[in-house]
């Protein structure tokens, strides 16, 4: 049976049940798997060369659009309210602020905020709690102006986004 055959078979489950009848024989197949197998070798090798030149393409590539992306930034910069949109891509920058920090000291807070607690078990309401707080330089008030212990201001450096658009399809 030759590998075509083999193939073919073993995708429909069938596995051939002959078996080796001479010395000529086994001499033959021992040989065809000498084959066989140099070439699973060459072709892991050539596997191997592929994937590393694709590699270096995604390396090259990502580090190009890296750079594309630190020149858009460097535009961005100095035209502070300029939206730009083409068909392809969209690009906003996004202003520097100060945001209400993400970590915070929870049994602090329910402490000092128990009407923000959600369950039984003392919890709190974070995302209610914090739409009551806003920011006084480098602290973070409440409601009646008073400092909240255990919250603090976290800076969020400009950026600038760059995404992708999809081309709509036509119907």
């Amino acid at each position: 049976m030759n590998e075509e055959q083999w193939i073919e078979n073993n995708e429909q489950g069938l596995v051939p049940d002959d078996v080796i009848i001479d010395d000529d024989q086994y001499l033959e197949e021992a040989e065809h798997y000498f084959d066989v197998m140099k070439e699973v070798e060459a072709t892991k090798e050539k596997k191997k060369l592929a994937v590393q030149q694709f590699d270096s393409r995604i390396k090259n590539k990502q580090g190009y659009a890296d750079w594309l992306k630190s020149r858009l930034t460097a535009y961005k910069a100095f035209h502070e309210d300029s939206k730009i949109k083409s068909p392809f891509v969209r690009i906003s920058r996004i202003k520097a602020k100060d945001v209400i920090a993400t970590s915070y000291d929870e049994d602090k807070l329910i402490e000092a905020y128990p009407d923000f607690i959600k369950q039984v078990k003392p919890k709190l309401n974070w995302s209610a709690l914090k739409a009551t707080l806003s920011i006084a330089g480098d602290k973070v008030i409440d409601e009646d102006g008073q400092v909240v212990d255990g919250v603090s201001v976290e800076h969020k450096p400009a950026e600038v986004r760059a995404s992708i658009i999809k081309p709509k399809e036509d119907k």
